[in-house]
């Protein structure tokens, strides 16, 4: 019976020793060893938690956005995209309130959350004389692919957990940023796409 409950107390003590390397090992992939960027993570993990469950973020005002679920690409799941409109509109970027909710296929009919995407618009002003033809007045959304170098950028550009956004173009020119605090991802944490994730 001593040896039976010896078997059993050191089976016990391995599995509390591997799920501890996996839990650090797991922290170590989001964290990258910085102990700032993971009290940020931890903290940005607490907010969005509630969003595991699809019914709370479309609660709060998150809607599917057209298309899918997408996929980066170099490769990869970015999943099915939820926006929140009212976020997306306010010029301010808050670390608490993500634009975007990302979930991928679970296989079985449901999804789960991995990714969240900060986002601003890139507004310009026109800095051509005002009886130049063509001249706009004030800020603006561009939505052309090239920018004229006449155009000032006027806001846009943000950072967050110590990094910048990036200005790309979807119909209109944005900043973004992508955090996988749900997903580790071999690309690493601030990634566009996640190549550990699939759509199918």
């Amino acid at each position: 019976m001593n040896a039976n409950h010896n078997r059993l107390l050191t089976a016990a003590i391995s599995i509390f020793v591997l799920g501890l390397l996996l839990i650090g090992t797991h922290v170590a992939a989001f964290g990258q060893g910085d102990p700032e960027l993971n009290r940020q993570i931890a903290r940005l993990r607490a907010v969005t938690a509630k969003y595991h469950d699809l019914d709370n973020a479309i609660a709060d005002g998150f809607t599917l956005q057209p298309g899918g679920c997408h996929t980066a690409i170099d490769g990869g799941g970015l999943g099915f995209h939820y926006i929140n409109l009212a976020r997306f509109l306010s010029p301010e970027v808050d670390v608490d309130e993500p634009e975007f909710m990302s979930y991928i296929p679970t296989g079985d009919g449901n999804v789960r959350l991995v990714g969240i995407a900060y986002t601003n618009r890139a507004f310009f002003r026109d800095t051509r004389p005002p009886d130049t033809p063509g001249f706009r007045a004030g800020n603006f959304v561009w939505t052309q692919p090239v920018i004229p170098s006449y155009l000032q950028e006027v806001s846009g550009p943000f950072s967050l957990f110590g990094q910048d956004s990036r200005r790309i173009f979807e119909g209109r020119w944005l900043y973004l940023l992508t955090v996988w605090p749900w997903a580790p991802n071999p690309n690493g944490m601030f990634a566009d796409g996640n190549p550990s994730l699939s759509c199918d």
